[in-house]
């Protein structure tokens, strides 16, 4: 190999399997120098299961665990256990795509970061389709909206489908809750968590034209309201409102208690809130008094909303 000998070192005996640090030699003929360089390497275990009741099933096979580095492919090293669950030792450092075949299933791909000394991997083998669908009008250019996936993470071992998604829609996705992150130039970004426990998924987001500053001294915006003609055996009372589409970004829900003074009372409710539409609940002992639909917009603060529960009032439509 153009003058150099590779040597791999012997491996203690004491040594744990996993996570063995070996240091490779590099002789370079004639010259007497060597080199060293850490290699370390890891034991891969899968933990198969059908996200329905049925965990720890066997009789899976690891038809392929290819380096995306060096394209070698690893399957073979795999066994099963003494838990009867697919093993392997010794697997180097790195990013790899499995492909995994459980009898009754389709083949499941995914891809599996290989960064620590153990690494045990649930492996749910039924998926779903996700679909994203961006739900406010967009007119012109932004017509046929597509949201650019920076990530939709399944859990710490590699499993991030951003990439996969095509159209807005993306296959093969194991069950799970994933954490969708979605950045398109010139709007918002919006980030939120999407359970996958049903063969079609929906997910609803809200594209907002702007930027978000990164730095929030105080509340984005604040809401008030008075509240006429209640009772004040309801007491305490409270108010909770609630996004129709939360974002972490955001605050997904602000709380606060009523000042009863008589048969009216007041509230403010102040947070980083994003425009758009938002649910009012009032609450009391009895449970809920009053919910209707309330509108935010960027304006710092919000006009007084009023709230009247006398049973002649004409009330939003309650749930």
């Amino acid at each position: 190999m153009n003058g150099h000998k590779f040597l791999s070192c012997p491996r203690p005996r004491a040594a744990s399997v996993s996570g063995i640090l070996c240091v490779t030699l590099l002789v370079v003929a004639g010259s007497g120098r060597v080199w060293s360089w850490p290699f370390k390497t890891a034991t891969v275990s899968f933990f198969v299961d059908d996200a329905m009741g049925h965990p720890d099933l066997q009789g899976g096979v690891v038809k392929s665990f290819k380096n995306l580095k060096t394209g070698r492919d690893l399957a073979a090293r795999f066994h099963l256990n003494r838990m009867l669950e697919p093993e392997a030792h010794k697997i180097p450092f790195g990013h790899y795509d499995l492909v995994f075949a459980q009898p009754g299933f389709p083949d499941l791909e995914r891809p599996v970061d290989v960064l620590q000394s153990d690494v045990d991997v649930q492996l749910c083998v039924t998926t779903a389709t996700v679909h994203i669908v961006p739900i406010l009008p967009l007119s012109g250019k932004y017509a046929d909206f597509e949201a650019k996936v920076a990530s939709f993470k399944g859990d710490d071992y590699g499993l991030d489908l951003a990439s996969r998604f095509k159209k807005n829609t993306v296959t093969n996705v194991p069950y799970g809750t994933y954490d969708l992150r979605v950045e398109n130039q010139g709007f918002y970004s919006i980030e939120q968590y999407v359970d996958v426990f049903q063969p079609e998924v929906w997910v609803l987001i809200r594209p907002i034209l702007g930027t978000v500053e990164e730095s929030t001294l105080g509340p984005a915006v604040i809401l008030s309201g008075t509240i006429k003609n209640l009772d004040p055996a309801e007491e305490p009372i409270y108010v909770r409102l609630v996004s129709i589409f939360p974002d972490r970004l955001y605050t997904a829900a602000a709380d606060t208690k009523v000042a009863v003074s008589g048969n009216s009372g007041t509230f403010t409710l102040a947070g980083v809130l994003s425009p758009g539409s938002y649910s009012l609940v009032t609450f009391g002992r009895s449970g809920i008094l009053d919910f209707r639909k309330v509108g935010v917009t960027a304006l710092y603060r919000q006009n007084s909303i009023v709230i009247d529960l006398s049973k002649n009032a004409k009330q939003e439509p309650k749930p």
